[in-house]
């Protein structure tokens, strides 16, 4: 996914009917295609983003930042029919998180646009997945990946399930604590399901602690 992200800082969420102020407010380019394509390119690796942005002011101050920070902007895509993609990240001060995201023009990318950024598999050695896409699109690069032999990450967010044709295709599984409890919720501890997410024929699997 690419973003326009706004970080709030607040003393603690707000509980249903509540306000809380905030006392810092940070605006910056985010998503989690943005920020590992811009973080291998940092590194001086050679990394291309497939995404989509809107015609709007974020689309072009998220266009630039991927241009200077040295990603091939080959596949990533314009549109005028819907605004780039906006989430709103809040921290509390015990470093506690949530995040509410409006996906925008990242809903707008498709399959065949997928198929038609072929060129971002050749030679590659990681193909990095966020399931933040439509599935489609996900199962469609992950194939396109795994017909090429690239290595395939697979970041589970924003999901219930996930299908075992596309763990069966992934060398590295990555979720957090609360995403492999809620994929896999009748085994309690991290070991039984990393061992869950091994047998569903993933590779490797990382479980990170935290959220």
């Amino acid at each position: 996914t690419i973003n326009m992200d706004t970080t709030l800082a607040l003393g603690r969420f707000p509980r249903i009917g509540q306000t809380e102020i905030s006392n810092s407010r940070m605006l910056c380019p985010g998503g989690k295609g943005l920020n590992q394509a811009v973080a291998i390119a940092k590194l001086e690796g050679s990394v291309a983003l497939i995404g989509k942005v809107g015609k709007d002011y974020a689309g072009s101050e998220i266009w630039d930042h991927l241009q200077s920070s040295g990603v091939n902007m080959e596949y990533v895509r314009r549109t005028s029919r819907d605004s780039t993609g906006n989430a709103y990240i809040c921290v509390q001060e015990d470093g506690e998180s949530g995040i509410m995201v409006y996906n925008g023009a990242n809903d707008l990318l498709t399959s065949e646009e997928i198929r038609d950024s072929g060129g971002a598999f050749e030679g590659a050695e990681y193909c990095l997945l966020s399931t933040e896409l439509d599935l489609d699109v996900i199962e469609t690069a992950a194939q396109m990946a795994w017909e090429r032999k690239v290595k395939i990450i697979i970041k589970p967010a924003a999901l219930d399930r996930i299908d075992d044709s596309l763990l069966q295709k992934t060398d590295i599984f990555l979720p957090n604590e609360r995403e492999s409890s809620l994929l896999c919720p009748g085994e309690k501890g991290f070991e039984e399901q990393a061992d869950y997410f091994l047998k569903k024929g993933a590779k490797q699997v990382i479980i990170t602690l935290g959220y």
